[in-house]
């Protein structure tokens, strides 16, 4: 079992103190070589390294970390690309087919970090770079319930109905929606209107 193998155990394990001052010491050791890693599996130390930060609630540290795994993972990115691998598009939302955690992923948890430090602005900036076809819904909430704090209610209602597209019953965007002014029945319509047999539901 490689080292990167062995970060990614005390990762899963919830060991992130572990996971830090290993990091911590690989990090050094590929300073003084290196040809020590590939560069997949920097951009992994990377993430690895950053998420335990962001556990250990160091969160300036972590989203740091996060904005240098972009940086390789655009690295990474340009010699597939040289090598006719795949695009840009697609690559954002590769994650379980190469094993790497995924661009999205890296930058929801650049988003957590600038949320918990209040950086709204920021956080806003990062999810608006996720092109808006392959926003989960976790990311449309997030972006909805942040043009809310800010007033941007035409922006807010749209992220919110995203979320009922794919999630019907994800109640905080319904009363999200009905917080901002829109009516019942085109509520009604996203959620419960849309599921299968929901005349049979009783409320």
């Amino acid at each position: 079992m490689g080292i990167i193998d062995q970060v990614k155990v005390l990762h899963s394990e919830g060991l992130f103190s572990n996971v830090a001052i290993l990091a911590c010491l690989v990090k050094t050791a590929c300073e003084q070589n290196p040809e020590l890693l590939t560069p997949s599996e920097k951009y992994q130390l990377q993430v690895y390294y950053a998420d335990a930060l962001f556990e250990q609630q160091e969160y300036k540290k972590a989203e740091l970390l996060y904005r240098r795994a972009l940086q390789l993972k655009k690295v990474l990115l340009k010699s597939k690309v040289k090598g006719g691998s795949h695009s840009h598009s697609s690559s954002q939302q590769q994650s379980s087919a190469d094993g790497l955690p995924s661009e999205l992923d890296v930058k929801f948890r650049i988003y957590e970090c600038n949320y918990h430090l209040k950086s709204y602005r920021e956080a806003i900036a990062v999810l608006e770079s996720i092109p808006a076809k392959q926003r989960k819904p976790n990311v449309n909430m997030a972006l909805a319930k942040l043009y809310q704090h800010f007033g941007m209610e035409r922006s807010a209602t749209t992220g919110f109905k995203e979320v009922l597209k794919q999630c019907p019953l994800a109640l905080e965007a319904v009363l999200g929606l009905l917080s901002l002014g829109v009516k019942g029945t085109e509520v009604a319509a996203l959620t419960i209107n849309s599921l299968p047999n929901a005349s049979n539901l009783e409320w």
